[in-house]
């Protein structure tokens, strides 16, 4: 009685490390899918927010490309059209720069974004990794200690065979000799 107490206490500890080592590998992987969905929640919102500058850094630039054509087009000896000219190449240069920065700076949100998504698949997949092995582990030791609790049944069986027989010789009155 006492085997099978410990034997079933051990079975209940081993089960409910399991089942403890299941729940954390579960909600470590619920939390990391989470952080992950934010992320690329993040970098699409990123990219959307990134397109939209360069679609207003593009419109700007086509425009001053335009007024630069109309300026060129226009009487070059005329003093103030020239200066109007210059003001506005001016300012197409520094567009084009804001532009090459956004181009830039989304580029490096990218890679970022991309390093980060890549760094936490990694850590999930080690840490699944590990709650695995480990998870393994607890399983062959499961699987040696039921092996170890048959054999120590298959043992008790054969003392309590061992031990009725000795009941039934003690009952069983003894022959006497003629």
């Amino acid at each position: 009685k006492a085997v099978e107490n410990l034997h079933n206490q051990k079975e209940a500890d081993i089960h409910q490390k399991y089942e403890e080592r299941q729940l954390e590998t579960e909600h470590v992987q619920a939390i990391l899918h989470n952080k992950i969905q934010l992320l690329q929640e993040e970098v699409r919102l990123a990219k959307k927010e990134a397109e939209k500058m360069v679609a207003v850094a593009e419109a700007e630039k086509l425009r001053s490309l335009e007024l630069e054509e109309k300026l060129s087009n226009c009487n070059q000896e005329n003093q103030e059209k020239l200066k109007l000219w210059e003001s506005h190449e001016q300012a197409l240069r520094e567009k084009n720069r804001i532009i090459d920065q956004l181009t830039q700076a989304l580029r490096t949100k990218d890679v970022h974004f991309g390093q980060l998504n890549k760094e936490n698949l990694n850590a999930v997949d080690n840490h699944v990794g590990g709650l695995e092995y480990r998870v393994e582990e607890l399983t062959d030791t499961l699987r040696q200690k039921e092996s170890e609790v048959e054999d120590l049944q298959d043992e008790l069986g054969r003392e309590k065979l061992r031990t009725q027989q000795e009941m039934q010789d003690l009952e069983d009155p003894v022959p006497k000799a003629n």
